[in-house]
């Protein structure tokens, strides 16, 4: 986001929400930080 410096962006993307983003989880409640463990889960998950 070019109008939020790093660190006010860190403070925020939990509570941003991104509709039509490049990831599907920019729409959800996922923090950003947390992308790599629901994609973990996701493919365990269809795997099984």
């Amino acid at each position: 986001m070019s109008r939020l410096g790093p660190k006010a962006f860190e403070q925020c993307a939990g509570f941003l929400r991104i509709n039509h983003g490049d990831n599907p989880l920019d729409a959800s409640t996922v923090s950003p930080e947390a992308y790599p463990v629901v994609e973990r889960i996701l493919a365990a998950t269809q795997q099984a």
